[in-house]
């Protein structure tokens, strides 16, 4: 979740360099759960989900990113 103000943009970007974009509605993405505020939910997270997923929140201040490295069982 990012919180910024201005208000932030945020994008995920997915092990396979995919981007989804938080929006005013909640949206689901095959198992994932992008929320309105930015959260990413990966829902029954399988061996596929594996790999390294960025969130960027951006706004007219500046950009912020952060990256981590989800591996599943």
């Amino acid at each position: 979740m990012a919180i910024g103000i201005p208000k932030a943009e945020v994008m995920w970007e997915m092990p396979d360099k995919t981007r989804l974009t938080a929006t005013a509605q909640a949206r689901l993405f095959g198992n994932k759960y992008l929320h309105p505020q930015g959260s990413l939910i990966i829902q029954n997270p399988s061996t596929r989900d594996t790999g390294f997923y960025k969130c960027t929140a951006k706004n007219v201040i500046g950009t912020d990113s952060k990256a981590t490295f989800v591996h599943v069982f």
